[in-house]
């Protein structure tokens, strides 16, 4: 068969010819000339912001969204060209949810878990319980220095949360990773004013003021204060704060600028406690006894009726009681928790040849992996009733309270 690819190859050949002939004919047209910029166009106005390389403007920021940030280096740069896990809470998306403090904004971080705190989480430890990727979220930073604080949002523009172990390059961090926030600053170039009120369940109650004062473009004020009042769905939680805060801002001259920021506050919180164990769900609500059972007046399936009876020398001390004194109560009778032992039922269930069922021990409310119905039996044949879920055995004071203060002097110059 003859080959017809040829004239084709030609043809082709002799097209491309004819257009580099026609394009080297076309006359080079010169480029227009630039025209040179006018004075006010060379002159940058007083009024614009310069940035410095060493912080994160959040003017930048749009909605929820950050732009930059100093992880990774202490250098602004943008989010999307730090070699590391961030998430950014930025102010916006902190006024539309009503985000009031570190431990709640936690809560929209990814992979961040809050602790359940039970009311003994906070003794004499860290006011801030939340973990990122399993494992401790270190120290709380403000402006990259230690912070001590569940640091309020009334006085800050956004909060950072850098996951894993390289969440910061040097300074302040740990395995889990690192958080930070970063203040408010007086702004050179505008006034505004800003007022919040906001009413919430469980008699919820939070005020905020925020003012910026611009002086001259070389000097601003801003000052902010906050005050909270707040119970909580279980009784005795509270949470009362208040604080105030003032920062300058400075520009004496061309590239350098001085900030000038401290704070005052006072918080106070409870948390419920909830750690009652449960002794009655094994209980089979009928057998009682009205004197000390001594061993061998117990029946021989006491388990299983979920009874017992306490051991030998259990002395205690009632100074409330009339006698005021130390009483004995050996071989008091007791009942037990749900399966207690291999005999005594929970929730309709007993544990028998099967395995362990390690439900002694849980909580009187609260608890997990336990069944919801384990004091059914002891309900109906008994006028025992379990406490309702908001019941707590905490007192009325403060499980935690700080008067905290914080002053900070920052001096940026520009150079080059």
């Amino acid at each position: 068969m003859p080959k017809t690819y040829a004239p084709i190859r030609v043809l082709s050949l002799g097209i491309a010819l004819a257009a580099t002939a026609a394009l080297q004919a076309q006359p080079v047209v010169a480029p227009p000339a630039t025209p040179a910029k006018s004075t006010a166009e060379k002159t940058v106005p007083a009024e614009a912001v310069v940035l410095s390389p060493f912080e994160v403007s959040t003017e930048k920021d749009t909605g929820f969204a950050a732009s930059g940030s100093l992880a990774g280096g202490r250098l602004a740069s943008e989010l999307r060209d730090t070699p590391a896990a961030y998430s950014v809470i930025t102010r916006e998306f902190i006024d539309a949810l009503g985000i009031t403090d570190l431990q709640a904004a936690a809560e929209w971080a990814t992979s961040s878990t809050l602790n359940v705190d039970n009311g003994q989480q906070n003794f004499f430890a860290s006011p801030v319980n939340f973990t990122i990727r399993g494992t401790s979220a270190g120290r709380a930073q403000r402006n990259f220095f230690p912070q001590f604080n569940n640091g309020d949002s009334y006085n800050l523009e956004r909060y950072d949360f850098g996951r894993g172990p390289n969440s910061i390059l040097f300074g302040n961090g740990s395995l889990g990773g690192v958080s930070s926030s970063t203040t408010k600053r007086a702004q050179t170039n505008r006034s505004f004013e800003t007022v919040q009120l906001s009413v919430g369940s469980w008699q919820n109650y939070r005020a905020m003021i925020d003012v910026n004062q611009r002086l001259n473009p070389k000097f601003a004020v801003r000052a902010a204060a906050v005050w909270g009042d707040s119970d909580g769905w279980r009784l005795k939680d509270f949470d009362r704060r208040k604080a105030a805060f003032l920062t300058t801002t400075f520009k004496p001259f061309n590239g350098t600028e001085i900030r000038v920021e401290g704070e005052y506050g006072i918080n106070s919180r409870q948390s419920g406690f909830t750690t009652l164990d449960d002794r009655f769900s094994g209980w089979d609500g009928k057998t009682v006894f009205n004197a000390p059972a001594a061993a061998t007046t117990l029946p021989t399936n006491a388990n299983a009726l979920g009874i017992g009876r306490r051991g030998a020398n259990y002395f205690v001390y009632d100074p409330f009681g009339a006698a005021k004194a130390i009483i004995n109560y050996q071989n008091d009778p007791i009942t037990l928790p749900g399966g207690n032992s291999t005999t005594t039922p929970i929730g309709g269930f007993v544990q028998g040849s099967l395995p362990a069922f390690n439900s002694a021990g849980a909580t009187l409310i609260h608890a997990v992996n336990i069944p919801s119905n384990r004091y059914d039996i002891a309900v109906a044949n008994s006028f025992f009733r379990p406490p309702s879920e908001e019941f707590t055995i905490s007192p009325d004071a403060p499980i935690l309270q700080q008067r905290f203060k914080d002053l900070q002097f920052t001096l940026n110059q520009r150079l080059g």
